[in-house]
């Protein structure tokens, strides 16, 4: 770090960390809010789990928005990436609109490819839900999968 900035913390002394476009970024003629994340269960079952959560058109104009549901592992066997998006609905909104938005979630949806075991595999663990309007969405909630939904 320069010692002359302490704005900028990485690698490159000139460069910010961060890039200048979060994943999932665009442009809307309207702004939106995104409040009352909750799921449909504590812990995944085998018919997976719901996210429900309500956005709000917050400009003066109608407008359309991509709302994104990212995902993480706390722990397992594998390093996993701090935020995987797992899926995504397009809405639109008129002016002062708010609409629940429910993004479901499976087993297979979490899974990943295990280079220990050679498949697929689903891991007993924590898992972290964001969902907003971009990578750097700031809803959060969290559910469990038990060890009763993993394949030996």
């Amino acid at each position: 770090m320069h010692e002359d900035s302490e704005k900028f913390a990485s690698y490159y002394w000139d460069e910010p960390q961060f890039p200048l476009y979060r994943f999932g970024f665009g442009l809307s003629y309207s702004t939106f809010g995104f409040s009352n994340l909750k799921l449909s269960a504590a812990s995944m079952g085998t018919d997976g789990i719901d996210a429900t959560v309500d956005v709000k058109n917050t400009g003066a104009q109608a407008g359309d928005e991509v709302v994104q549901l990212y995902t993480h592992e706390r722990f397992g066997s594998a390093s996993r990436p701090a935020r995987e998006l797992k899926g995504f609905e397009r809405i639109s909104l008129a002016a002062g609109e708010s609409r629940t938005v429910r993004l479901h979630l499976s087993a297979y949806d979490i899974s990943f490819w295990s280079e220990a075991t050679r498949r697929r595999a689903t891991e007993a663990s924590t898992y972290d839900v964001w969902i907003g309007d971009s990578s750097t969405a700031a809803a959060h909630a969290e559910f469990s999968v038990p060890a009763t939904m993993v394949q030996p």
